[in-house]
């Protein structure tokens, strides 16, 4: 496995025993574990190493490594198996660091920090018939490994917590609203950026809601002979109308609204994409749709989001005890929580932007605008 290769050197310089003190080591803890006929635990032994090199020979941590070396490598066994407080016992007595030299460095993590460590098998005491994953939202599928999510905004947890909650109304399945209410120049925002479709659309709205012949308040009905149908073929007159006449409020009203709508899902949308290629990277893949079928009678199937975190399962595993000197699978019950405090851990958390300098493209408001317009109009 090699382990980091950014943490080679680091871990070079820290190895805590020399050749030869590992082959002292290896010799007296023969003897010792044939004394115990190997029913001995880890502390025990290093006591006992203590009393037998002398208090001031090696450190507490210098024996604790020549023990978990000599169990790893000459006696071909887990040094956990000897160990009754499991990972606390080194959480206790090594800082981070340390502990990852002393697992690299003995050789453990080669021979025992393997994808089965993060599977529990069949037996009497889980009633299982096929191994699951110790995480809740990974499924495991022959030799690939997938990172079960309900929605894309389960990502949420990935970024910053000031950007969680842009983040999760983005993500999230219903439509959000980003902005809120805003003003709008009828002219420039809304009139300015209709295309002929919906300028079209809205002259038929205009003839069907029976708009014809009833009275001006402006300036150009001097024989007060009201709205004429010839007046709709001049678009920009027309723009004026219904921007100034009283009997169009309604009409302006919603027009209004709809480009709003427009500024808002354009804005959703190049939010969505940008977050979704950020996350994605970090994932490992695009992710798919698939359908969960009900095993209840009657019951309803479920869609799920499936990521193959194949390449990147136990890279994660690796880079979290890394980064916080602990085992993932005893301190979290989900995959995503062990990127997520990785990502924390190495302050690469996600970031959102701000949304009072954040202004979606306006050809996509444009789009959005028109497609409102005929969707809704």
């Amino acid at each position: 496995m090699g382990f980091f290769i950014l943490n080679q050197y680091l871990l070079i310089k820290q190895i805590m025993l020399e050749p030869q003190e590992i082959k002292l080591f290896n010799k007296i803890l023969s003897r010792l574990w044939n004394k115990y006929d190997g029913d001995v635990e880890v502390y025990d032994l290093a006591e006992e190493l203590e009393s037998l090199l002398g208090a001031d020979s090696f450190t507490f941590k210098e024996r604790v490594f020549g023990i978990w070396n000599f169990i790893t490598n000459e006696i071909g066994e887990d040094p956990f198996d000897y160990s009754r407080d499991g990972d606390s016992f080194l959480r206790n007595n090594f800082y981070s660091d340390e502990t990852i030299n002393l697992l690299d460095s003995s050789g453990w993590l080669d021979k025992y920090y393997t994808l089965d460590t993060f599977i529990i098998h069949p037996s009497k005491e889980n009633k299982r018939k096929e191994p699951k994953s110790v995480y809740g939202d990974i499924q495991m599928e022959g030799d690939k490994i997938y990172l079960i999510c309900d929605y894309w905004s389960d990502f949420s947890i990935l970024f910053n917590k000031d950007d969680r909650d842009i983040a999760e109304r983005v993500l999230g399945e219903d439509w959000s609203e980003l902005y809120g209410w805003f003003d709008v120049d009828f002219d420039s925002d809304v009139w300015d950026n209709l295309d002929e479709k919906s300028l079209q659309h809205i002259k038929e709205y205009i003839k069907e809601n029976d708009f014809i012949g009833k009275p001006l308040d402006y300036d150009e009905d001097p024989d007060e002979s009201g709205l004429r149908e010839d007046m709709l073929e001049d678009n920009s007159l027309l723009g004026e109308l219904i921007d100034n006449e009283s009997m169009f409020n309604d009409l302006k009203s919603e027009l209004e609204n709809f480009y709003r709508w427009a500024y808002e899902s354009a804005a959703e949308d190049e939010l969505f994409r940008d977050m979704k290629n950020d996350i994605i990277p970090i994932i490992g893949s695009e992710g798919e749709w698939d359908m969960v079928k009900s095993k209840k009678e009657g019951g309803s199937d479920k869609h799920i989001l499936k990521f193959d975190v194949t390449d990147k399962f136990m890279e994660y595993n690796l880079n979290y005890l890394d980064c916080q000197g602990e085992f993932p699978q005893y301190q979290e019950h989900y995959f995503l929580n062990v990127i997520q405090d990785y990502l924390y851990c190495m302050d690469e958390m996600l970031q959102t932007p701000d949304m009072g300098y954040f202004y979606p493209n306006s050809t996509k408001v444009e789009e959005h605008l028109n497609y409102n317009v005929l969707g809704n109009l």
